[in-house]
């Protein structure tokens, strides 16, 4: 089961459980933290002992931040010269928010990278559909450049 997965309920049954269920987790804790550039405290696996209001980041705030270092990956991928990895994460941020352009451009470009023109296309024509369609809105010049480059590729 994936430490992120919310599709099962946690196998917590007794106090005793508990404590082991938190010890096991530490370490997948450390590494969401850690992915997250956030720092690790031993109170981060005690919060149920905090006897102080706690203020957190919204869902919206820990949701960005997750975007960010999706995009980060994705760029490092790039870097490390495998379009097709990079190009999963663009497609995961797409998921994550249909309306934000530039994932558009960076998998177009990965797919270009990768020879495959037909899905770099298809891309473009998803996000020009989806902008017309919720926004009254083209692609901005940079993607539409890309796109154009694309058309003088060839087939």
């Amino acid at each position: 089961m994936s430490p992120l997965d919310t599709s099962t309920a946690l196998p917590i049954a007794t106090a005793a459980e508990f404590d082991d269920w938190m010890t096991a987790n530490a370490a997948t804790a450390r590494e969401i933290l850690a992915f997250l550039e956030l720092p690790w405290s031993e109170q981060c696996m005690a919060f149920h002992e905090n006897p102080r209001e706690v203020q957190t980041a919204s869902r919206e705030q820990v949701r960005l931040r997750l975007l960010r270092c999706l995009a980060r990956l994705a760029r490092r991928w790039e870097d490390a010269k495998q379009p097709e990895a990079a190009a999963e994460c663009y497609l995961r941020l797409i998921e994550a928010d249909p309306l934000f352009e530039a994932p558009y451009r960076n998998l177009m470009l990965c797919y270009q990278r990768a020879g495959d023109l037909v899905e770099a296309r298809t891309s473009y024509e998803r996000l020009r559909t989806l902008l017309q369609a919720r926004l009254k809105a083209a692609p901005s010049p940079e993607t539409q450049a890309v796109y154009a480059g694309l058309k003088a590729s060839g087939p």
